[in-house]
């Protein structure tokens, strides 16, 4: 789709679930918005290059440091940290639970996709590099991507540029 497409219509809360864009990147944290949007769509896992691999991000709650109620704010971040609270995220769909051997629940909510795919990457799965230029070489990377789908990159040549992009950052 073009530029005046994309920019009102978010490619992955608008687009992708409407079928308007066949395929794009996406983790585990959209299956539960998918799958309540009944979105006709299916995982699979990342293409493999030299050697299989993929990036994986933790959820963290945390406390603002003037919070009115210091207190009652670190017992619910208890309370979200508890096996009880994770049992209940992966009932929900809304996220793969951080606790081992809570994800069933998680996999049943969204039965109609096969997101077994995501647990199967933590086997192959690295942290993501932290940068002191935090996420800046993210943002020059959605640029080419967005140049990209506009049609002002050849398709070859993206992969290329979003590479020089973010080691312009880095």
């Amino acid at each position: 789709p073009s530029i005046a497409v994309q920019q009102p219509n978010p490619v992955a809360d608008t687009l992708f679930p409407a079928g308007t864009v066949a395929m794009m990147p996406g983790g585990s944290f959209r299956a539960g918005t998918y799958g309540a949007a009944e979105a006709n769509i299916d995982v699979a896992p990342l293409p493999m290059g030299k050697e299989r691999a993929t990036v994986t991000h933790g959820l963290a709650n945390v406390i603002w440091a003037s919070a009115g109620n210091p207190g009652a704010s670190l017992e619910l971040v208890k309370f979200l940290a508890s096996e009880e609270a994770e049992t209940i995220l992966g009932e929900s769909g809304v996220t793969i639970p951080a606790y081992a051997g809570l994800q069933e629940p998680w996999l049943a909510a969204n039965p109609d996709m096969n997101l077994q795919v995501f647990i199967d990457a933590l086997d192959y799965a690295e942290k993501v590099p932290d940068p002191p230029v935090g996420f800046e070489w993210q943002v020059e990377i959605q640029k080419v991507a967005i140049d990209g789908f506009a049609g002002n990159i050849p398709a070859e040549e993206i992969g290329p540029k979003a590479a020089e992009a973010a080691d312009a950052v880095l």
